[in-house]
């Protein structure tokens, strides 16, 4: 949308105050941030528990709460796979030193990120904690033509008005600045074209063309609003966007609660009580009344017996009368243990919680247990509602990313007259690795011993490499090309030898002899090409083989 000066005069005056919307999404930022990052946790989260918990107790348990940034980075790890999954393209429709100087910008934002490495590093998390919160283009013209990703967190935004995730409009909350040594309140609003910035006197709006040597009034290169909403995910009964965790907020709040008041019945239930018989005060005789003025007895200050110098931390029990059972002198003290039974009802209850947690983000328990007890088709299965969210999370990060790319030529690349044109297709992998090599691998052999077919084997035996190598992706593509020409690769010796014969099984043995001898050049070769070195090479070798009259190998 393009504003005219009488258009942006509205927004600006309909705007002097957030609107409820905006307030409502700073105040749920806020939570979201506590629960997810540990910002301010103890004072945003931990309540008094009213009716049931005493003033005290409340403070004791909001002073020791642990945040639960541990439960939250649990349940989200599998996001990462969004950004290492195999697969994905990206083409850029430039030629020359356009599409270079393109691509190196894509390779360098700031903070020495590329794009994608910033995205994930901070819109990813953001996407969860401030999901009104946008993602901004800044740039510059000064000393080189440059530009990058900010992000104007939601208490720093007036107002806005979305067109899905991108927006007509953005008025960001007035700040202080010093203009001609005294302290003035700005407000900046920028749409489609201008990028505007007025000084609030009173309830007028002065449009300031600079500050100082700054100029703050100008039009911008990028042909719409350079922002994008954090969230796609759109409120059904509200103006405001979700976090795609909402549905297990509730759950995460409980676990916050829960784990406070077991973190301090740990620590009160941890001490055990000491407990000794009192010596009856010879003054008082036990009445604890001063027997000659009012008052407490000096002698033991009320109690009717003897105590420590510090009675909060032995229980004092009186000495039975003549008439009762008497005391064994090993029964003169001892310790008070308290029970045990609530710390491993609140220890299920929080693991209850967490898996809870897990299936109702991801739709499954995959990923969330190491124990493989399903066939490798049914773990596939069980699996694929994870591989649907993460197609979800995949889409909202490639439109972003290709977003911010097409602002990145609006800028940069003179030849895109036409800002609205798009020059950039960008594709992410789709091929996750959702649990780690071990509870693959073992995915893997019991597939093998179910006798599952070539398909899915193939796909576990490349995900268990995938997992195993992920970090070293030159070695991962010399495995995966093992992987494909090695004969009978899901197949023991013995079974080759049932199925296909001897030379199948000399074929089978042999072939870590002939790739033991390949040099790295030879890892740059096809599939095909290497195959048939293979076959020459076991042919020349198998000549030597003296043979049966069948023509099979003795």
């Amino acid at each position: 949308m393009v504003l005219d000066e009488i258009e942006a005069q509205k927004v600006l005056k309909a705007n002097i105050t957030a609107s409820q919307s905006i307030l409502d999404s700073r105040d749920r930022s806020d939570v979201l941030f506590a629960l997810l990052h540990g910002d301010d946790f103890n004072n945003l989260l931990i309540d008094k528990i009213e009716y049931i918990e005493s003033e005290n107790k409340a403070k004791a348990r909001k002073k020791f709460a642990r945040n639960v940034v541990h439960v939250s980075g649990r349940l989200l790890r599998p996001v990462a796979n969004v950004y290492s999954a195999n697969g994905g393209s990206i083409h850029i429709d430039l030629e020359g030193d356009e599409k270079e100087i393109l691509i190196n910008k894509m390779s360098r934002t700031r903070d020495g990120k590329s794009l994608r490495e910033w995205l994930k590093t901070f819109w990813m998390p953001l996407y969860h904690s401030d999901p009104n919160g946008v993602i901004f283009i800044e740039y510059t013209t000064k000393d080189e033509l440059d530009c990058w990703p900010t992000y104007k967190q939601i208490s720093h935004i007036q107002a806005y008005k979305p067109k899905g995730q991108l927006l007509e409009w953005i008025l960001f909350a007035p700040t202080d600045v010093v203009i001609d040594g005294k302290k003035e309140q700005v407000i900046r609003l920028v749409d489609d074209v201008q990028d505007r910035t007025y000084q609030k006197k009173g309830d007028e709006f002065i449009l300031l063309q600079t500050i100082g040597d700054k100029s703050v009034t100008f039009p911008h290169p990028f042909g719409q609003v350079p922002a994008l909403i954090n969230s796609d995910i759109e409120n059904f009964r509200g103006n405001n966007r979700l976090t795609p965790v909402e549905a297990i907020i509730p759950n995460l709040e409980e676990y916050a609660r829960d784990q406070s008041i077991k973190t301090i019945y740990k620590t009160r239930m941890g001490l055990p009580t000491e407990w000794k018989l009192s010596d009856q005060c010879g003054v008082c005789l036990g009445s604890g009344k001063n027997k000659d003025k009012d008052g407490a007895c000096p002698e033991c200050d009320g109690h009717g017996y003897y105590t420590g110098k510090d009675i909060t931390d032995i229980k004092y029990i009186a000495t039975p009368e003549s008439d009762e059972a008497p005391i064994r002198g090993e029964d003169t003290g001892g310790f008070i243990s308290p029970p045990t039974e609530v710390l491993q009802e609140f220890r299920d209850e929080l693991k209850d919680l967490d898996e809870s947690m897990h299936s109702t983000h991801w739709g499954t328990l995959a990923g969330f247990t190491t124990v493989v007890q399903k066939t490798a088709t049914q773990v596939f299965f069980d699996s694929q509602p994870m591989t649907d969210k993460l197609n979800d999370y995949g889409d909202v990060a490639e439109m972003m990313e290709g977003q911010i790319v097409e602002w990145f030529a609006n800028l940069l690349v003179p030849t895109k007259t036409d800002k609205s044109e798009n020059i950039a297709s960008i594709s992410y992998g789709r091929r996750y690795i959702i649990d780690p090599p071990d509870v693959i691998l073992e995915k893997y052999e019991r597939a093998k011993k179910e006798g599952d077919n070539n398909t899915i084997l193939d796909r576990l035996f490349n995900e268990y490499l995938t997992a195993r190598y992920r970090r070293d992706l030159n070695f991962l593509r010399i495995m995966l090309l093992k992987a494909s020409i090695e004969p009978y690769l899901h197949l023991k010796s013995d079974e080759v030898l049932i199925y296909f014969g001897a030379i199948e099984v000399q074929k089978k043995i042999l072939f870590q002899n002939w790739w033991a001898t390949l040099s790295s050049s030879d890892f740059d070769k096809s599939v095909e090409t290497l195959k048939t070195e293979f076959d020459k090479w076991f042919t020349d070798q198998n000549k030597t083989v003296p043979t049966t009259g069948d023509g099979e190998n003795e």
